[in-house]
């Protein structure tokens, strides 16, 4: 699993933390004589010490109440991070702020991000060494004074951030230069494959109306809420839309429902692919086949066994996923090559349409380049694909048009020629 560490003056005996367990037992916290480790899980203030929550309520930005430990409305939200300052410890380790941040509103995630680094600022500025754990190349630059980096278990080096750029740290962290992140592409879209007419649900999104033609990449931008989710769960019938139309190929779906959406030639790459996307149980093998067990089965229900593997192995070429073995269990998998098993899992159907609902979520540089090859990939063979991003760069590198929600509403479609990001930012947030 590639992993950029940030580590500002870290001491030199850095060894003898790097081994300690993180995150074990249901708190998510772990803390010893000189060390804390911020994870996932924590509770809520009023667990604390009085005087700790004195100490919480002098940090900058960082209001609760001293007397029932509460956090005040209008500041940070989330008290995981904030809790890594209640303890003396040297050294904090702080890892993946995203799991909080993705849970939030799109339009707050630069506040809290600022929020954020006031904090580790000022616990750096009282003497704290800090351990900061992200996939982001921007705040690597921003808050790093030095860059360590760790590929596929194994410790790479450790570099001066002043010296290095975001190039080398992506050659670093997956062993090879990516020349483009996004490819360079021809669009040259072809017959609609996909409408959607006045598609509403009460309460969730308003009437929405779309086409998407074969070989383009139509992506759709909005802030969190913003209902793009949802409205990707209604086309493909996890949810039950009010109203309006789907049309696949000129054929008028009623009543969809994932099963009827999959037979018409819709491929679904949801947003949480651990919790919708994987069995994590199960191995690389079943979780490909899953969804053409009909097609690889006899009349008896038995799965011809030889087939399966012959197509699998010929997908996990394919895609390049880095598996051990094709009975490796997904759950052990990277974050990116779980996501290649569950693209390896609908292309084994042949869809002619592919919804990607933040297919680079989570996943390394390395991984995210791949993502993008393959997205495109897809498209030049005549596939019409759905990119859904909250990533401004990504749908503007990687889309040739871009339709744009707010609140649930329809607010614009715009060229890739004629897209900016100031302009994304007007139309998803009502002000264009």
């Amino acid at each position: 699993h590639n992993t950029a560490a940030f580590v500002p003056k870290m001491a030199d005996n850095l060894e003898k933390f790097v081994h300690l367990p993180v995150g074990q037992g249901s708190g998510g916290l772990v803390h010893d004589d000189n060390f804390a480790v911020v994870g996932q899980g924590l509770g809520n203030f009023h667990h604390l010490h009085l005087g700790n929550r004195k100490f919480l309520h002098q940090l900058p930005h960082v209001q609760v109440n001293p007397d029932t430990g509460q956090k005040l409305p209008g500041f940070l939200p989330h008290p995981r991070v904030i809790q890594g300052a209640e303890f003396t410890e040297k050294v904090v380790f702080l890892a993946e702020e995203e799991v909080f941040l993705d849970s939030h509103p799109q339009h707050r995630a630069q506040f809290l991000v600022d929020k954020l680094f006031e904090i580790i600022g000022h616990l750096r500025d009282e003497g704290r060494c800090i351990v900061y754990i992200t996939h982001k190349m921007d705040e690597v630059f921003r808050i790093a004074d030095e860059i360590t980096v760790f590929r596929d278990g194994k410790y790479i080096g450790t570099y001066d951030a002043a010296a290095t750029d975001q190039k080398e740290l992506i050659r670093l962290m997956v062993d090879r230069d990516i020349t483009e992140m996004y490819p360079v592409r021809t669009s040259q879209p072809g017959e609609v494959v996909l409408s959607v007419r006045d598609l509403r649900q009460d309460g969730v999104f308003e009437k929405l109306s779309f086409d998407l033609h074969k070989g383009e990449i139509l992506g759709f931008s909005g802030l969190m809420g913003a209902g793009r989710t949802e409205l990707m769960s209604a086309i493909f019938g996890v949810t039950k839309p009010t109203g309006g139309e789907i049309i696949i190929k000129g054929k008028r779906v009623t009543r969809p429902v994932p099963n009827r959406m999959i037979s018409n030639g819709i491929g679904y790459v949801t947003e949480d692919r651990q919790g919708n996307g994987l069995v994590l149980s199960m191995n690389v093998e079943d979780n490909v086949i899953i969804s053409s067990l009909a097609r690889l089965s006899t009349k008896l229900g038995f799965v011809h066994k030889h087939s399966a593997h012959t197509e699998c192995a010929d997908f996990i070429q394919k895609l390049r996923i880095k598996t051990p073995s094709h009975t490796t269990i997904v759950q052990n998998l990277s974050g990116g090559n779980q996501q290649k098993v569950i693209l390896a899992k609908w292309l084994m159907r042949s869809p002619d349409v592919i919804i990607f609902d933040e297919p680079t979520r989570g996943i390394d540089v390395g991984a995210k380049s791949e993502i993008y090859h393959l997205v495109a990939e897809l498209a030049a063979q005549g596939k019409g694909i759905i990119f859904i991003s909250s990533e401004m760069p990504e749908v503007l590198g990687m889309c040739d048009r871009i339709v744009v929600l707010h609140e649930g509403k329809y607010s614009g479609t715009i060229d890739i020629q004629d897209a900016t990001q100031e302009k994304l930012l007007a139309m998803a947030t009502g002000a264009a």
